[in-house]
């Protein structure tokens, strides 16, 4: 048993170290070579639901933090408006490198907290647990009080009528562009239909394909602040979560609710940029399930890397 399982342990339930055992587990995928600080969470829900996350950075020092990873498999990957308690948060457990002032300040950050607020019950509790084995106890109303949350956010969502693709019908002698594969095409619209976007109203899932030949797919999740999760975000998060630090795209799909084919904006090319390699594909898929298809380097010409910059002291993925 490793020494922070053991000194948690001491003064926890079964449940709680479970829930431990799952964030560091997390935390072993994170992709975090420029700040060399790795972090796995896990969220348990009101049904009872335990979803993970890790931090996915990237080379402009933007990315998504563990819970913002979490958030968006939430959402993406249930059916939440079957069961809003599915969406609902109640406890977070946090694995950290270390729990000392300055990385306290650091992290989660604002924002981060106020995407997990917009999903959390009354009484979510947070914990913190180091690799020493110390560990920090609070609400999330000690972090962030008097901020929306589910109750107050889920009716300016709950509304929101998912869009469906229309069927295809006797589609390929109309097809002006190659159709999507029928699973990736379904995968497309189940997941767009979990998007959340009051703000916008524009719906968007992205699958992205490894080059280990798996499929994840994610939705855009905006909240209360007026600023999202996107598509492409979250898919991304998804995949290294499954895949761990070392993980690469293939092909990316793009689906929006817009009467044209939408592409990635400018910063989730350069996310995607992140995993991607020579001959990675995006494909924009319209409403009619057929797409068109560019190289991400013709999308993201003479893209930033991390070899633009001096050595940062960067991470290593854990063992």
């Amino acid at each position: 048993m490793d020494a922070d399982t053991a000194q948690f342990e001491d003064r926890t339930s079964p449940t709680e170290i479970l829930f431990l055992e799952e964030a560091k587990n997390a935390r072993k995928n994170a992709y975090a070579p420029y700040s060399g600080y790795r972090v796995g969470v896990a969220l348990e829900t009101k049904n009872g639901s335990l979803i993970t996350g890790c931090n996915v950075e990237c080379v402009d020092y933007t990315g998504l933090e563990a819970i913002e990873s979490a958030i968006s498999r939430l959402v993406s990957l249930q059916d939440w408006r079957k069961d809003s308690d599915s969406a609902c948060v109640t406890r977070a457990v946090f694995a950290v490198p270390r729990l000392d002032y300055e990385s306290l300040v650091h992290y989660p950050s604002p924002k981060s907290l106020g995407r997990l607020r917009f999903f959390a019950h009354d009484t979510l509790h947070m914990t913190f647990v180091d690799e020493s084995g110390q560990s920090e106890d609070c609400t999330l109303d000690d972090l962030l009080p008097r901020s929306p949350n589910i109750h107050q956010s889920m009716a300016r969502f709950s509304h929101q009528t998912p869009i469906s693709m229309p069927p295809r019908t006797a589609h390929d002698s109309a097809a002006t562009h190659p159709l999507v594969d029928d699973d990736i095409l379904g995968l497309l619209d189940t997941t767009r239909r979990h998007s959340i976007a009051p703000s916008s109203g524009y719906t968007v899932s992205v699958v992205v394909k490894s080059t280990a030949g798996h499929l994840y797919s994610g939705c855009n999740v905006e909240t209360a602040m007026h600023s999202a999760i996107h598509a492409e975000e979250s898919a991304l998060s998804n995949m290294i979560c499954a895949e761990g630090p070392t993980a690469k795209l293939d092909t990316v799909y793009v689906l929006t609710s817009g009467d044209k084919a939408g592409w990635p904006c400018g910063n989730c090319r350069q996310k995607l940029y992140e995993f991607a390699h020579e001959k990675t594909l995006i494909r924009a898929v319209n409403q009619q399930g057929e797409y068109e298809e560019k190289p991400l380097t013709e999308l993201l010409p003479n893209g930033f890397t991390a070899a633009h910059i001096p050595a940062t002291g960067g991470d290593t993925p854990a063992s």
